[in-house]
């Protein structure tokens, strides 16, 4: 490896580090673009100001990803299910503006924050999974599977975010009312 590159990584490890997450939320916290909110409401029967909180919300998501990616000795798996469904679709809008987006993750975490949709391997086994259970023994091991994801919400992110992403959103943004709002 190259001197320069390991001085590098170095210095990005020390920065971790050294990093004031809580500082860099609330920072985050602040982001607005209005050419992301407007693409959104073309595209969702949404107005702006509940666009704005949903911008906002996916910062928190980048944020969480973030953090569990350079801060956790093992990274737990986080995953955008059901409920995040709103979240999800502002991130696709998010990252449609590039270069804005490369420049965010940049800024606030020094890399790019990489989005991984479930692929056809996920969804077969997510199926198989649900076909050989009972529902509410199905419905149990998926709260038991993103467990530790929620404790990790409502730990680093309170207990109202905890619930505007799991009590509020899923009742709000189910599925069928996220397809009605399309535009």
């Amino acid at each position: 490896m190259h001197r320069e590159v390991e001085d590098h990584l170095l210095l990005n490890e020390a920065a971790r580090e050294r990093r004031d997450w809580k500082a860099l939320l609330d920072e985050m916290d602040g982001y607005r673009n209005e050419q992301v909110i407007f693409r959104f409401c073309r595209h969702f029967d949404i107005g702006r100001d509940e666009a704005t909180v949903i911008l906002s919300q996916v910062m928190k998501w980048l944020w969480l990803c973030e953090y569990n990616r350079q801060c956790n000795p093992e990274p737990i798996s986080l995953h955008i299910d059901r409920p995040l469904k709103i979240i999800d679709e502002m991130w696709h809008n998010f990252i449609l503006h590039t270069q804005e987006y490369a420049r965010v993750c940049d800024l606030y975490f020094g890399s790019f924050v990489q989005h991984f949709p479930a692929n056809e391997a996920d969804y077969v086994a997510h199926d198989v999974l649900r076909r050989s259970m009972h529902p509410r023994q199905f419905a149990s091991n998926q709260i038991d599977r993103r467990r530790p994801q929620y404790e990790m919400v409502y730990d680093l992110l309170g207990e109202y975010t905890f619930r505007r992403w799991y009590v509020d959103y899923p009742r709000v943004y189910t599925p069928e009312a996220i397809k009605s709002l399309r535009r």
